[in-house]
């Protein structure tokens, strides 16, 4: 569908922090799916485009809530995180502030 209506599509991997004793994310079996479904996605071999989230988003315990919802300062770098990426793959253009800046 995405190809059709000519979508490009983003693939990102699971980023969560470690540091929580919550078993949703403290459990071994539960880091060792998350670890598994990251795999795969960097594994995709379609025509999606693979952002490696979880190796560039911070797990200290000041980016989340509870090791897998993100803090307001998370949601900050993630926003960057990911909107340094799609730009970087040239997927959408810079801003036009960023553009003044060069």
């Amino acid at each position: 569908i995405a190809k059709a209506n000519k979508i490009k599509v983003v693939l990102a991997t699971f980023a969560y922090s470690p540091f929580f004793d919550d078993p949703a994310i403290a459990c071994r079996e539960n880091q060792a799916a998350l670890k598994e479904h990251n795999d795969v996605v960097k594994g995709f071999t379609g025509e999606a485009n693979i952002f490696d989230f979880a190796a560039v988003m911070p797990q200290g315990k000041e980016y989340y809530l509870d090791g897998y919802h993100f803090s307001p300062s998370g949601n900050k770098v993630r926003a960057q995180l990911i909107g340094d990426y799609l730009i970087g793959a040239g997927l959408v253009g810079s801003t036009k502030q960023e553009e003044k800046t060069k």
